[in-house]
């Protein structure tokens, strides 16, 4: 989440605590910040991020490497790629990087996921946050779980209990 705060990302990660996440994937995952965070609140879960610019791959890696963290790997990756298949995860990250129609293509690929798996996105940007109010109820069927000032939690399922 590009140049969130870690105080921010913590902020929304500890929100779902309650329902134990075991894998988090992070769209444009920059320089693994939802990673290392993610090791304060689940040091039970693993991390992937995908990332297409070398220089924070490189720096993300380096900080996995500096802190120990073998749950947390980050892969170049074109994810607007056809090819491209979503892992299963508990969370997915997911901001506005790109135009509106590059964050519909993960997001489509995102709603495919919802016959069979429980999900939540966490959207930070209003171009992703519109994108899914929009185009995507099926994520809004419960509004959103929560809400700050420059994002949203939404899920693939209606009760979040």
């Amino acid at each position: 989440m590009l140049q969130t705060p870690y105080s921010e990302i913590y902020h929304f990660l500890s929100l779902l605590q309650k329902f134990k996440p075991q894998k988090i994937v992070d769209f444009g995952a920059g320089y693994g910040r939802v990673g290392i965070v993610m090791n304060a609140l689940y040091p039970q879960a693993s991390f992937i991020g995908y990332e297409i610019v070398d220089i924070r791959i490189k720096e993300a890696r380096r900080m996995f490497e500096l802190f120990g963290l073998d749950n947390c790997e980050i892969i170049k990756q074109n994810i607007l790629d056809e090819s491209f298949v979503i892992p299963s995860a508990s969370i997915y990250c997911i901001y506005d990087f790109s135009f509106p129609e590059d964050l519909e293509i993960i997001l489509k690929k995102l709603s495919v996921l919802i016959p069979t798996e429980r999900f939540f996105i966490v959207a930070k940007g209003d171009s992703v946050q519109t994108i899914i109010r929009s185009k995507f109820p099926e994520f809004y069927a419960n509004k959103r779980f929560a809400h700050g000032k420059q994002w949203s939690i939404f899920s693939s399922f209606k009760n979040n209990k």
